[in-house]
């Protein structure tokens, strides 16, 4: 075989350690180390668009129509919120610190959503309207933004969160602390870790002054500025801060509740109502926007390197046409020769599995972090991609039987005779 193989015009000099012996793999295994080049070229290439398609995988596989949904509704299964504005000039009506007046969501309210059957439990979301002549373009021309409260529970959730500063909860207590929440603009509204804000809290028609530090700063949608709860509560509030309520329904009565508080948030035109069923349908919509047209991209990627694949080894076999003859005239057949081709193919195989699932789940979580972080499809736990990583390795090891068949019959068509005389 290595005679055959012979050019005198080739300028190796490199011989090779013959075997007594040889098998159907020893076979394959001499050819791929023979075209060491064309192995590892092959390997990466099939290797590089599986990596590409884990990568993206490991980031879609996390993006779940539940965490868009719950940016509407952050607890319980519906939403009924005080629909208000905050720095309404033309129709100062709207705004929360005039609707606050209107006490609508007074205890006889909820205590009436309460008591729907099917409701197992109502909590409120409150906030207030600040002000403040601090020179930051956050409070420029009078304008207003909101702030909210949050307790030790929350707390914890948070730590995680913190980009700047510190939270320490006994210490926010302790030096009128607030959390600023929109970090990546922190710059641009010339705040810092340690700025002491006089705001004024608009409460109905009251004004109430009080006096903040910034002591740690995030991302975070839920207000402006966040203080402890304990704070908040002795600001001396004389109306309702309520702006939203969460509310919780059982399963099996979710129906009948959503059309009792869709009943209700009709008869008030300040109130808008948020499902979590039709918040599902949008997050689901939303995500197989993404995701769908991203997988046809990566499949049509995996297609090519499929393609690269079996150039590859239609080439190998058109160029050892005459070595494969030899070997069948000595004794090969065609099962083992088909065997042959199968050893080599199932190398490009396992070496791309490897790669995908190693290199790829990596650069995969990566991505997930980043995009965690910049709050990307509101992503927020990581979801290994088991089913893609299953669908991965079932198409490559049916592609590369496939492409077994495919040569070993192409390679059968010609007769014995004609593959030994062919140049």
């Amino acid at each position: 075989m290595e005679a055959i193989r012979y050019q005198e015009s080739s300028g190796s000099k490199k011989l090779r350690r013959g075997r007594k012996q040889v098998d159907v793999f020893g076979l394959s295994a001499a050819n791929l180390i023979r075209n060491k080049k064309r192995t590892i070229v092959t390997m990466m290439t099939m290797g590089l668009s599986c990596v590409l398609f884990m990568s993206l995988a490991g980031l879609m596989s996390s993006m779940s129509a539940e965490d868009i949904a719950r940016r509407n509704i952050a607890q319980g299964d519906f939403r009924l919120e005080l629909d208000c504005e905050w720095n309404d000039r033309e129709y100062p009506e709207r705004n929360f610190d005039n609707l606050q007046m209107n006490n609508s969501f007074s205890e006889e309210f909820v205590s009436e959503i309460e008591q729907t059957d099917g409701v197992t439990e109502v909590v409120r979301s409150k906030m207030v309207l600040i002000s403040s002549e601090y020179p930051s373009l956050l409070f420029e021309d009078d304008h207003r933004v909101n702030m909210s409260a949050f307790d030790r529970e929350k707390a914890k959730k948070y730590q995680k969160e913190i980009k700047q500063g510190k939270l320490d909860y006994d210490q926010m207590l302790a030096e009128n602390g607030a959390i600023f929440t929109s970090d990546y603009f922190m710059n641009e509204y010339a705040l810092a870790i340690g700025d002491k804000l006089l705001l004024t809290v608009h409460d109905g028609d009251r004004q109430i002054p009080i006096e903040i530090t910034v002591t740690a700063s995030m991302d975070y949608a839920e207000s402006y500025f966040m203080i402890p709860q304990e704070i908040f509560d002795g600001l001396g509030l004389e109306f309702d801060s309520t702006q939203e309520l969460y509310i919780t329904a059982d399963k099996k009565k979710y129906d009948s509740v959503k059309a009792a508080l869709q009943e209700i948030s009709d008869s008030n035109e300040y109130f808008l109502l948020y499902s979590m069923d039709e918040e599902l349908e949008i997050g689901r919509l939303s995500v197989n926007m993404i995701k769908y047209p991203m997988y046809l991209v990566l499949i049509m990627v995996a297609v090519i390197s499929f393609m690269n694949l079996i150039n590859t080894m239609i080439t190998s076999i058109v160029t050892r046409k005459k070595e494969l003859g030899m070997l069948q005239a000595i004794g090969l057949s065609n099962r083992q020769l088909s065997g042959m081709l199968a050893g080599e193919g199932a190398v490009f195989t396992i070496g791309t599995l490897l790669l995908s699932t190693t290199v790829g789940n990596i650069l995969g979580y990566l991505i997930f972090c980043q995009a965690k972080e910049k709050h990307i499809m509101s992503v927020s736990m990581y979801h290994y991609p088991v089913w893609e990583t299953a669908g991965l390795a079932l198409m490559l090891i049916l592609g590369q039987l496939m492409i077994t068949v495919y040569i070993s019959r192409r390679v059968r068509r010609e007769s014995l005779i004609d593959r030994i005389r062919s140049e």
